[in-house]
């Protein structure tokens, strides 16, 4: 039987098998969306008393069998030999075989709105995933109201069976655009929320709950004109549909996305901006989407609304340097005050000397330079104690007593006095504090810190902290790590969120988000430039949406091949990614290109990136990271790691000890430095099966820089070790060389790292060479 498809939910469309049907009358159609909705059978008097009122019983059923005649015939057009209809046809009784292949948009809407009936909260990771893409399906069928624009004029029952379903599926509608939104916006996709919203508004135009999330998003993008822009917009229609003014709430949004400054910094809504100058791409081209977070930004905001109800909370967020720390925190702050949240932001520094209460000042000097009055807040006695933090509180108030000079008694009242401060702050409205790059704070700061959480405690105050910590042994001193201990006994609950580098799937995901160029088929062909095409004599299709990987499977395929390749370089640690993918578009690797729709987007050229070494698409900024790393290590981790940057891979601790030649006890201490540093890590990252007696380097371009960094009289030494002391090496590279190429394994990536090899520095690859040559001699003989 071929499968009848009604998508009711919008204008009506029905197709049967590859047809879609054309119906002669509008009664018609709509006996058979009444039957296909309500099921079940019903009688013939019953439904033509319904849909022809106006005919007494004998013509009234005379019009419902020329009806049914002409949907039988419709639809047996599609039907293949001795195939039935999708009617039930009895004398006295009609229905709709609910058992015959029937797609009908309302199921699909109807489980979403059973899923989210049951609540969203507990999703995570695949079932995550997997609710998302149910509701996705549902959005993209919710064309619009039931049975948009369709009506009977002459069967009043039919009109109000199709206004109650109406109304019915308009709630059903309502939740999934709402639940759907909210879960992009406690993923950080703001991106997607934006466009969930303004769907749900298109939908509903009226619904002054979707103009108010699409005005918090706006702002917390730091789109505060877009975020305007969406009230005034709901404002008309409000005024024009119903002459009302907006809800009180809605207005008082606005107000205070008008005078306050967003914590985020305005950014455009594409990152294929049309208004780019036609000669002069955009500089955000690189700019990927919070991607990888979604359960540490939902964590966080689970935190946010813990402290709204007035239960403080302290998170810190920890990771290594480059991990996305402070993205994260900046688009959660951004998303805080879009919700009405009081956001201070301060950072130690690193310096030479410590600067007692540095990251406190800077929040607490900031935030009184808003205060017409700050007598109004503190009595003169603890304004007196903040004075030691802030002295020009005394060019403004010079009559202010003298602060204690007891220096136990003096730091006691300091500590009081910000501790009032900010829960006279936060009385106002919830209080987010974000104090960055925690691990250089001094001392003060945090025995500061510590009585603050204490406070918090014992006087539930709206009030969330969030600190960044860097890991990593050279960061975290002993004092830190006694503080962190301190700081969990105290009362005041306690997240700890620790940020990893992207795996490869994210990888791949951020990479298909910037803003590639669409190319057409006949723009792949093979130019004499060892298979590269200038970005100029590119031809581009206009993008339908603003952010697309190219259409082309073949340029796809490659784009794919490119992203294992930055992955195998990078490990998927963000900074590492956006400062390799800047390094390529210096290196033209990656150009970007004006479209013929006007906007720009990038064009991977393969053939370049072929012909450059790895080494010379380190970028500075990565080089000076990896070598302030390096110049902390003792001389036996150095000389370790320049063993292993030789070797390149099959690092075992006994192969390291022997090319390093260190002995054992000094090689163990060397290489628990090196895994602490981040700069070896456990097992065999290229391999599916990890290899645990094996080390390998995180990233090739930790690798690709310390093996520069040793210098060719060093690299040259060591190799002769390699050769003098592990001759075996010949005859097991040429075991490994034939059996992959019996085998075939294209997911090795061991020896080759995709378009780009590692420019020579593997010294095994050169002894897979000799071994190679030594195999076929072997043969040979």
């Amino acid at each position: 039987m071929s499968q009848l498809q009604l998508s009711l939910l919008g204008t009506p469309v029905v197709k049967h098998g590859e047809r879609t049907l054309t119906f002669s009358t509008r009664k018609a159609l709509a006996l058979l969306v009444y039957l296909a909705v309500e099921g079940g059978t019903h009688p013939r008097k019953t439904l033509s008393e319904a849909f022809w009122p106006e005919l007494d019983a004998e013509h009234g059923r005379a019009a419902l069998r020329a009806t049914l005649l002409e949907l039988r015939k419709l639809l047996e057009r599609s039907h293949g030999p001795g195939e039935r209809a999708h009617l039930l046809v009895e004398r006295d009784t009609l229905g709709f075989d609910q058992g015959s292949p029937l797609i009908l948009d309302l199921r699909f809407v109807e489980s979403a709105s059973k899923q989210v009936g049951r609540g969203v909260e507990p999703f995570t990771g695949e079932a995550r995933g997997e609710l998302l893409a149910q509701l996705e399906q549902a959005k993209r069928l919710a064309r619009g109201p039931f049975l948009a624009s369709f009506t009977l004029r002459d069967s009043q029952f039919f009109d109000d069976w199709t206004r109650q379903h109406r109304e019915y599926w308009h709630l059903r509608v309502h939740q999934l655009f709402d639940a759907l939104s909210k879960l992009y916006e406690r993923a950080g996709d703001r991106e997607r929320a934006i466009e969930t919203v303004s769907r749900w508004l298109s939908f509903d135009p009226l619904n002054e709950e979707g103009y108010r999330r699409l005005m918090r998003l706006r702002f917390s993008q730091g789109d505060r004109v877009g975020a305007l822009r969406a009230y005034a917009n709901g404002r008309a229609v409000l005024a024009d549909e119903l002459q009302v003014e907006p809800e009180p709430e809605t207005v008082a949004l606005a107000k205070r996305i008008r005078h306050a400054a967003p914590v985020r910094p305005a950014q455009p809504r594409s990152l294929l901006s049309p208004h780019a100058s036609a000669g002069q791409p955009p500089v955000n081209l690189l700019d990927g989407p919070l991607l990888g977070r979604a359960a540490e930004f939902g964590t966080l905001i689970e935190c946010y609304q813990r402290a709204y109800a007035g239960q403080p909370q302290l998170v810190l967020l920890q990771g290594e340097a480059g991990i996305g720390k402070t993205r994260l925190a900046t688009e959660f702050l951004g998303w805080a005050q879009a919700q009405g949240a009081d956001v201070l932001v301060g950072r130690a520094l690193h310096t030479g000397r410590q600067l007692p209460y540095q990251p406190l000042i800077d929040v607490l000097r900031l935030r009184l330079e808003q205060e017409h009055a700050p007598d109004d807040l503190l009595s003169d006695v603890w304004l007196a104690e903040l004075s030691r933090l802030l002295p020009e509180l005394r060019d403004r108030y010079p009559d202010l007593p003298v602060p204690s000079t007891d220096e136990v008694l003096g730091h006691h009242r300091l500590f009081e006095a910000t501790s009032r401060l900010l829960q006279i702050w936060a009385a106002r409205r919830p209080l987010v504090v974000l104090l960055d790059d925690m691990q250089w704070a001094d001392t003060a700061t945090l025995d500061l810190l510590l009585y603050l959480a204490r406070s918090f405690a014992e006087q539930p105050t709206p009030v969330l902290l969030l600190l960044n910590l860097r890991t990593g042994s050279e960061t975290v001193s002993d004092l830190q790590s006694s503080w962190l201990m301190a700081l969990k006994r105290t009362r005041i609950p306690l997240t700890a969120l620790v940020l990893a580098a992207f795996t490869k799937e994210e990888t791949q995901r951020f990479v298909q988000a910037l803003a590639w160029a669409e190319q057409r088929p006949e723009a792949e062909n093979n130019s004499s430039n060892g298979g590269m095409q200038d970005a100029r004599a590119l031809k581009y299709a206009p993008a339908e949406l603003p952010l697309s990987v190219p259409t082309s499977s073949t340029y796809r395929e490659t784009l794919a091949s490119f992203t294992d390749w930055l992955y195998v370089q990078t490990r998927g640690q963000p900074f590492y990614l956006t400062e390799t993918l800047k390094a390529l578009l210096e290196c033209e690797v990656i150009t970007p290109a004006l479209q013929e729709n006007g906007t720009w987007g990038l064009v991977l050229r393969t053939g370049l990136l072929a012909q450059i070494p790895v080494g010379e698409l380190i970028p500075s900024s990565l080089r000076e990271l990896i070598r302030s790393q390096l110049a902390r290590l003792t001389p036996s981790a150095w000389a370790l790691l320049v063993a292993g940057a030789v070797l390149g891979k099959g690092l075992t601790f006994e192969r390291l000890c022997q090319v390093a030649q260190i002995d054992e006890q000094a090689g163990l201490y060397a290489l628990e430095e090196l895994l602490r540093s981040g700069l070896l890590c456990e097992g065999n990252l290229a391999q599916d099966a990890q290899a645990f007696d094996e080390y390998t380097f995180p990233r090739e371009v930790i690798r690709e820089v310390v093996y520069q960094e040793a210098g060719a009289t060093r690299q040259r030494l060591v190799q002769r070790r390699v050769s003098a002391v592990m001759p075996e090496l010949f005859l097991i590279r040429a075991e490994e060389n034939s059996r992959k190429k019996k085998k075939g394994n294209p997911d090795d990536q061991s020896a080759t790292v995709g378009p780009v090899k590692a420019g020579g520095s593997h010294y095994l690859e050169h002894v897979e060479r000799r071994a190679s040559r030594h195999a076929g001699q072997t043969e040979r003989s």
